[in-house]
């Protein structure tokens, strides 16, 4: 059996009195998509910036390409690549440049150019990003993540605010780039985790349900009526 290339066991992070991930376990193969999908406030944000050294866990272990992201925060930057709902650059700066730029802070790194066409910026290649849609910025932030050539891509909410024939453009370009790669797509939307091959939906910090697009599908219908019903689930076990 394969080692998983992202182990997360008994996860627990706090703010003051809130604890918002309480005890979250997962794993994820090498080259697996997997989605980790929830509601506004599910704990999903939090659990990604412990994965990415960006938080401190409060309990819990978590090993990512190998290494604690508390212990190793500088050999992991190397592994993982990360695109956010929405990034900010200088607004004279090229694409061209920021692509080339950020390259330049890794050790292993793709070409820009296979990125400017693959992500259909190659007529902005000189652009400014002050000039960029809103669509084009996210394009260059998602290529400004798969640059460095990681072996983990996290997609936290990064197609949310892109239309759904961009997302499906992105999404089969970075099937072909990721290929036998690992990426994890965070969202409150199921079309963005649709080809998945593990689905966890994080609900109050806990994840609720585990399994493939089909099998969450099969047993609890739409997901925004499993969000509800998770939701409400919490909420009669706190009352009683």
């Amino acid at each position: 059996m394969p080692n998983p290339v992202l182990q997360v066991e008994n996860l627990v992070k706090r703010y003051g009195d809130v604890e918002a991930v309480r005890g979250v376990s997962f794993q994820v193969e090498e080259g697996e998509v997997f989605g980790l999908l929830g509601p506004n406030g599910a704990g999903k944000t939090s659990t990604i910036e412990v994965l990415e050294g960006l938080r401190l866990r409060d309990g819990g272990n978590v090993s990512v390409c190998g290494f604690d992201p508390q212990k190793n925060p500088d050999d992991l930057k190397h592994e993982i690549g990360a695109a956010l709902q929405s990034t900010s650059l200088p607004d004279k700066i090229r694409v061209s440049e920021a692509l080339g730029l950020f390259a330049s802070f890794y050790r292993r790194r793709r070409k820009p150019d296979e990125l400017l066409k693959r992500f259909g910026l190659e007529e902005k290649r000189n652009a400014f990003y002050s000039t960029l849609s809103g669509g084009q910025k996210q394009r260059t932030a998602i290529s400004r993540a798969v640059i460095r050539n990681p072996r983990i891509l996290i997609l936290d909410d990064a197609l949310s605010s892109v239309d759904t024939y961009t997302e499906e453009q992105i999404l089969r370009e970075l099937q072909r780039v990721m290929q036998d790669r690992t990426t994890l797509f965070i969202s409150h939307r199921i079309s963005t985790a649709r080809n998945a091959d593990q689905i966890a939906v994080l609900v109050a910090g806990r994840i609720a349900e585990l399994g493939t697009h089909d099998e969450l599908i099969a047993r609890n219908g739409y997901y925004t009526d499993l969000f509800e019903k998770q939701r409400l689930e919490e909420e009669l076990s706190v009352a009683t």
